[in-house]
């Protein structure tokens, strides 16, 4: 795969960018009138496709009279362009991806992929793996950060686009617990989108008759029937007007917690029968959407 190179004879007037542009550099990369000029032999030991293209021709070769080095045209946005040259220019490497903002993650992202750049690559794959853990206790906890519908639209691509298809129904799920105005606002793909509602109706389900059957009956060994049967009622209300009220998905919530229960009015002993129940159900319930975002409709 090669690149587009300069061969106009006349010097283009370019604005340089302030923070890459080494007087040592021995190529410039140029995007929407943009300077970057950087190293060569960087390029080419991160990314095959800077590599082949640097391959194709001596150092010397289409040296710009105005520059005194090779200038290189990309298509690439400018800003995009930068992000990457930062990344791969950085002593660190890998580090300034694994703290970037959304915006610059996946600019780098697509780069990374389509330059063929593959240290990046991991550890895109690695973020989006902590992102989007597989394990339920870890999904429970993880502080990933608050996505617009479109970023959740992206990270789906992304995970197509590295071929990580297995994080896909967990980035769904990530969606669903947005609930369904933000589902309709990502724009999906007629397919996604029908695949991601039919998935939130599934585990809504699921999570009323399933996760949250504790609320409904009790324990057998309760010593206080009448009252923790009240208290579950006033629970049940209360979670079935705030999953009416915005549609959200609550079922990989972290554990009721036991001084909630207390203050309910509910006894020790419908207590710890919640909190297990809880956990249990959820726990059978995620090993399951896989099958829920699946396109096939597999409950």
């Amino acid at each position: 795969m090669g690149l587009p190179v300069n061969n106009d004879s006349s010097s283009v007037q370019l604005s340089r960018c302030e923070d890459l542009w080494y007087e040592d550099g021995s190529i410039i990369l140029a995007a929407e009138g943009m300077g970057f000029k950087v190293y060569r032999m960087i390029l080419a030991q991160h990314s095959s496709v800077f590599a082949d293209m640097l391959a194709l021709s001596s150092p010397e070769a289409n040296v710009d009279p105005m520059y005194g080095c090779p200038l290189v045209h990309l298509s690439d946005p400018a800003e995009d362009l930068r992000y990457l040259l930062l990344t791969i220019h950085d002593v660190s490497f890998g580090e300034r991806i694994d703290r970037a903002p959304f915006k610059e993650f996946a600019a780098v992202a697509y780069l990374a992929i389509k330059y063929d750049i593959p240290r990046l690559r991991d550890r895109i794959v690695a973020r989006l793996d902590r992102w989007y853990p597989q394990v339920i206790i870890s999904w429970k906890h993880i502080l990933r950060p608050p996505l617009s519908p479109a970023e959740h639209r992206t990270v789906i691509d992304l995970a197509r686009q590295l071929q990580k298809p297995v994080l896909v129904p967990f980035m769904m799920l990530a969606l669903c617990q947005e609930g369904v105005e933000r589902i309709l606002q990502a724009e999906l793909e007629p397919d996604d989108l029908l695949i991601v509602l039919r998935g939130l109706s599934k585990l809504q389900n699921l999570q009323r008759k399933n996760t949250y059957r504790w609320l409904f009956r009790g324990p057998r060994l309760c010593q206080t029937k009448e009252l923790c049967a009240s208290a579950r009622d006033n629970l049940a209300d209360a979670m079935e007007r705030s999953m009416d009220s915005d549609s959200k998905l609550r079922l990989f919530t972290p554990t009721p917690d036991e001084d909630e229960m207390w203050d309910a009015g509910l006894c020790d002993v419908c207590t710890e029968h919640a909190v297990v129940a809880h956990e249990t159900r959820s726990k059978a319930i995620w090993d399951r959407i896989p099958a829920v975002f699946s396109d096939s409709g597999a409950q």
